[in-house]
C-alpha cells in the first residue's frame, strides 16, 4: 500500500485492479469486500476511511463499493491535495507546481468543489497549474509539454476521465478561460479585440498569476486568489483594451459576455477591478 514511503490510497489500488487484464467483476466485487473489512476494523478505533466510489472517477458518482455514498466536499479536497506531491513526484515536476496544484484545489472548495474522484481532481489542479506557469517553465533547460496522458498513467485513471474533469465549468482556469475568451471575440468579429489587446491580456494573465509563485504573501498575490478564474480573465481582457487605448474600448460587460458566466457579469468584473492592488487604472503595478 505504499510506494517510495508515500501513501497509496484504496481507492487506487481499486482502479488498478479494475483495469487489469482478466479481472472479471466477480473478482472485481470482492475488492469492495475487502474494503469493508477494512472499515470494521477501523471503526473500534473511531475512525472511518473514505468511500470507495464504483467508477473510475466519473463525476457525480454517489455510490460506493462498500455499499455507501461518495465522499463529502471537504473529504475529497484533502484526499486530492494529499495526492499531489506524490503524483507531482512521478512526473518530475517542479515544487512551485506541487504548491500551486495544492492551492487551486482549495480554491476550487471554497467556492463549491464538486464531489468526485480524488485522483482526477488531483490530475485536473497539477495540470492547471502547469499550464498557469508555462510561460515560465519554457524559459527552463528541457521543458517538456505536459499531458493529460501523463496524469493517466500514474493515476491509474483513463485520459477522457481526466479530460472530463478538465472541461468540468466548476473546475474553472483562468488561462484556458481567457483563451476561449479571444476565441468567441474573434469569431464575432469584435472591433475591440486588436493583436494589442490579445497580447496585453495574455501577457497580464501570465503576470498575474506569476505573483503567486513569487509574491508570497502580498496583496497582489491575495487578489489573483481571490479573483474568481471567471472575473480575472475578463479583467485581464479589459484592462489590456484600457492600456492599448484604442477605439472601441472592450468594456467588462463586453468581457464579461465573452468569458461566460461571469457570476453576477459586468458588476462582478468592475467589483475585482475596484479592489485590484494599484487600482483599475494602473494595472501595470501589478506586472512589476
Amino acid at each position: 500500500m505504499r510506494d517510495h514511503d508515500v501513501d497509496r490510497m484504496f481507492e487506487e489500488l481499486k482502479n488498478a485492479l479494475i483495469h487489469s487484464e482478466g479481472l472479471g467483476a466477480e473478482e472485481a466485487a470482492k475488492i469492495g469486500q475487502c474494503y469493508q473489512v477494512v472499515v470494521d476494523l477501523l471503526k473500534p478505533r473511531g475512525l472511518t476511511p473514505p468511500p470507495l466510489a464504483l467508477t473510475d472517477g466519473a463525476a457525480g458518482s454517489s455510490s460506493s463499493a462498500a455499499g455507501g455514498t461518495s465522499g463529502s466536499p471537504t473529504e475529497g479536497t484533502t484526499q486530492a491535495a494529499s495526492l499531489v506531491p506524490r503524483l507531482t513526484n512521478h512526473l518530475n515536476l517542479q515544487p512551485f507546481i506541487q504548491t500551486r496544484a495544492q492551492e487551486i484545489i482549495a480554491d476550487w472548495a471554497a467556492v463549491g468543489m464538486p464531489s468526485s474522484a480524488p485522483p482526477s481532481i488531483a490530475a485536473a489542479a497539477i495540470l492547471r497549474a502547469h499550464d498557469e506557469y508555462k510561460a515560465l517553465l519554457r524559459k527552463m533547460p528541457g521543458y517538456q509539454e505536459l499531458q493529460p496522458s501523463d496524469l493517466a498513467r500514474v493515476t491509474s485513471y483513463t485520459e477522457a476521465t481526466i479530460m472530463k474533469h478538465v472541461q468540468m465549468p466548476d473546475l474553472p482556469w483562468p488561462t484556458a478561460l481567457l483563451r476561449n475568451a479571444i476565441g468567441k471575440l474573434k469569431s464575432e468579429g469584435s472591433k475591440a479585440l486588436t493583436q494589442q489587446v490579445q497580447d496585453g491580456a495574455v501577457k497580464k494573465m501570465e503576470m498575474w498569476l506569476g505573483t503567486i509563485a513569487w509574491d508570497d504573501q502580498g496583496e497582489k498575490r491575495k487578489w489573483c486568489r481571490e479573483t474568481s478564474p471567471r472575473a480575472l480573465a475578463a479583467c485581464a481582457l479589459v484592462l489590456a483594451s484600457r492600456e492599448a487605448g484604442g477605439r472601441p474600448l472592450l468594456t467588462a460587460g463586453m468581457a464579461a459576455a465573452a468569458v461566460d458566466e461571469v457570476q453576477g457579469s459586468a458588476a462582478a468584473v468592475e467589483a475585482a477591478l475596484a479592489v485590484m492592488p494599484g487600482g483599475a487604472g494602473s494595472g501595470a503595478l501589478l506586472l512589476t
